[in-house]
Parts: C-alpha cells; sequence; structure tokens
C-alpha cells in the first residue's frame, strides 16, 4: 500500500435544501455515497423534517436556510424546490447561495472530481 492511498480525503460535507417529494431521495442518495457525508437536511415544514429524521441521525436538521449558508464545512448545497412553480423560490435560494460561497474552497471540490 502506497503512502498516498493511506492518506484518505475527508467526505465531502453536503446539505439538502427541500425534503418534500425529491429532497429525501438525493438526501439519502448523498448519504450512501461513499466520500460524502450528509452533514444537513433543511425544510421550513416540521412534519417533513420529522417525516425523514429517523433515516438519517448524524445529519443536522433546520427550517432555515441561513443555517446551511453559514455552515463554512459544507462544499455543496442541493436544492430540491417543488415542481409546481417555486421557480421565484429557486432564485432567491440561488441568490442567496450565490452570496455565501467561499471561492477558497473551490480547489478542494475540483480535486475530487
Amino acid at each position: 500500500m502506497s503512502q498516498q492511498s493511506a492518506i484518505s480525503e475527508p467526505p465531502l460535507r453536503i446539505g439538502v435544501a427541500g425534503l418534500g417529494y425529491w429532497g429525501p431521495n438525493l438526501a439519502r442518495n448523498f448519504a450512501a455515497l461513499p466520500g460524502c457525508e450528509l452533514a444537513w437536511c433543511c425544510d421550513s415544514s416540521p412534519a417533513a423534517r420529522a417525516r425523514i429524521e429517523q433515516w438519517f441521525p448524524s445529519a443536522r436538521f433546520t427550517g432555515e436556510l441561513d443555517q446551511l449558508l453559514s455552515d463554512a464545512t459544507l462544499d455543496a448545497i442541493a436544492l430540491a424546490t417543488p415542481s409546481d412553480g417555486g421557480g421565484g423560490l429557486r432564485v432567491v435560494r440561488l441568490e442567496r447561495l450565490q452570496q455565501s460561497l467561499d471561492l477558497s474552497r473551490a480547489p478542494r471540490a475540483a480535486a475530487a472530481s
């Protein structure tokens, strides 16, 4: 075994915002990927959060997207927005996400791909 293969990269920390129809599927897939850690799940609905909390006991749950945006340890946030006219919500979320991006983390994400 080479020294390089013995050193493991930290997992990519991912949050999922929106736990309606697609969000739980995204969360499940990210949690199952080697090298990924599902760190956050976010939805404004307490019922949506409660429905999947038991599936992901190591993830943090919140109703506030700002908590994900302010977590400097997150590498990515997947936005699962409603398919029935949630376009305005997507734009607001993407603008807030763009404002909070830390481009100094970009080389790590690029190196992982």
